[in-house]
Parts: C-alpha cells; sequence; structure tokens
C-alpha cells in the first residue's frame, strides 16, 4: 500500500511540474549573447597529404545551454585526403562484378559535423560593395530582417524583443508565427521570405573497385543511371552583413543569429571569415510557485 501511495505522489508531482500553463511566462530572449568566428572550409591537401596554406576543417556547433558559446568541431572524414562516401552500388561489366563509390569532401547538409559551414566568402576589390558569404546549415532558417547596423548585444537585445507580440513579460508573449513554420520549410529545401537559398550540387569523385578490391578507375565505365536514385540534397544560404536569422539548431534549441562580419585575416594567407552574434530565443516556459 505504501508503494502505491509513493507512486501517486511521484505522478501528481510530474503532473503538476510539467503542466502549469497558469505560470507561463511567454516567449523571451535570453541576455546572454554570445559570438563565433568560422573559418570558410576547405579540406584540400597537397599530394603528400600536406594541407593545402588555406586548410580548415572546422564547422560551428551550436551550445546547449548559456554556459557555452558553442564550439568548432572538425570534419576528420575529410581530413588528410580523406572522401566522404555519398553512395556505394555495384554493377556488372565484362562478366564481373565492380564496385563504384560516389565519394565527395563537400557535405550535405544532413551529414555536417555541427550546425554552420562556410562555404565561400566574397569580398569585393571595390571598397563600400557588399561583403557576402555562402553557409550550409544543418537546421532551417526564417528571416527575421536586414541591415541590422549595430553589433551591440544591447541593441540585439532589444532588436528581438521588438517582435515579442504582446511584449515580455506578458505571459501571453510569443514570436512571430511565420518563423517556426518557415525554418521548417526551409530545411524541407523550400524557399521562403528574405532566406537566399539555393539548392546545388557539389562536386564528386566516383572510384571504382574489382572484386578483389583494386582500383580500376578510368578503365570501367560506371552505367550511367547507376546512381540516379542519389539524391544530395545540400542547400546553401547566401549571407550580408546585417543579416538577422531565426534558426532551429541539430540540438532543439532555437536562435537568433546576427551576421555580424565577413572578413579576411590579417596574416597570409588571408583566411576567409564569418563572425556571428547569436542569442536564445526561449519559448514560453513555467513559472515556479
Amino acid at each position: 500500500m505504501k508503494n502505491i501511495m509513493f507512486l501517486l505522489v511521484v505522478f501528481s508531482l510530474v503532473l503538476s511540474s510539467c503542466d502549469c500553463p497558469e505560470f507561463n511566462s511567454g516567449a523571451n530572449v535570453n541576455p546572454s549573447v554570445r559570438e563565433a568566428t568560422v573559418t570558410e572550409f576547405n579540406p584540400s591537401t597537397l599530394a603528400d597529404s600536406t594541407p593545402v596554406p588555406s586548410y580548415s576543417i572546422a564547422n560551428f556547433r551550436f551550445p546547449t545551454s548559456t554556459s557555452s558559446s558553442g564550439d568548432l568541431p572538425t570534419d576528420t572524414r575529410v581530413s588528410n585526403g580523406r572522401f566522404f562516401i555519398l553512395a556505394e552500388r555495384t554493377f556488372q561489366a565484362n562478366n564481373r562484378t565492380y564496385t563504384a563509390i560516389r565519394t565527395t569532401q563537400s557535405l550535405p547538409n544532413d551529414s555536417l559535423i555541427g550546425d554552420m559551414q562556410v562555404v565561400s566568402v566574397n569580398i569585393p576589390a571595390t571598397p563600400g560593395q557588399p561583403r557576402t558569404a555562402v553557409v550550409r546549415l544543418w537546421g532551417g532558417l526564417a528571416s527575421i530582417g536586414k541591415t541590422f547596423n549595430s553589433a551591440s548585444a544591447t541593441d540585439f537585445v532589444n532588436y528581438l524583443r521588438g517582435f515579442l507580440n504582446p511584449p515580455a513579460p506578458d505571459p501571453n508573449a510569443k514570436w512571430p508565427d511565420n518563423w517556426d513554420s518557415d525554418a521548417t520549410a526551409n530545411k524541407g529545401g523550400a524557399i521562403v521570405n528574405g532566406v537566399n537559398q539555393s539548392n546545388v550540387n557539389p562536386p564528386f569523385t566516383d572510384i571504382i573497385l574489382d572484386e578483389n578490391g583494386n582500383n580500376v578507375t578510368g578503365v570501367v565505365t560506371i552505367p550511367p543511371t547507376l546512381f540516379d536514385d542519389v539524391t544530395l540534397g545540400y542547400r546553401d544560404v547566401t549571407v550580408t552583413i546585417g543579416d538577422v536569422y531565426y534558426y532551429t539548431a541539430r540540438n532543439g534549441s532555437k536562435f537568433a543569429i546576427l551576421i555580424e562580419d565577413i572578413s579576411f585575416g590579417s596574416l597570409a594567407p588571408n583566411l576567409n571569415r564569418v563572425t556571428i552574434k547569436f542569442a536564445d530565443l526561449n519559448g514560453p516556459t513555467c513559472l515556479p510557485n
């Protein structure tokens, strides 16, 4: 009987801790604003596997709490001249069985290590021309605004709070309805307002092996339709300084991202980089009694 009473008490506590709409605090911005700088991704190596001068295999991964500013995991799957396997197929030719392996050093969105990869950076030689970058993201984006011309954390938080309707700390405060729906559609490959997204087909390399594992690439021809069922699903977004986005991270968190800077390093080879400022966007939460 005591065990039954104990379970009933625990069950009651669980219900009370999960179901508390009367204590709903509404949506808000976490004021712990952070920054990260990500270098343009380039896994290329020389013939002896020595990295090229602009070598970089880091992506950015958003944090799970405000005690971290995220991290820069390296993608060792394409380090030291390695290639990522997109697909592997067998086929018959000359009464023999061969294996075709489609490889690349350009990772699809869903295969990224982390959340964000800088694909390329464009810094015009003419002063005053807009700097742009192409980024590849694991999650989906929705546009919050363009040309936010401040690197101030105070301005950034106040700007984001201006989208709450009704304003915080009203317990009914919420973000615009389209942010979540646009981000979900964007991750699915759809073009949404304010996000300059392109579906791309990066270069790949096919390797052919015979039954004994010998490399016969260039000697045997792959059937032209062998990889027709392989959907690469690459989505790249062109961004510029001052863009602000709503982002759904792979860890399930929601963030507002400001493209704060697009630049290059001072020391040769002057590596291209993108700096972002970001803040957690908190959904409605329950306050204690």
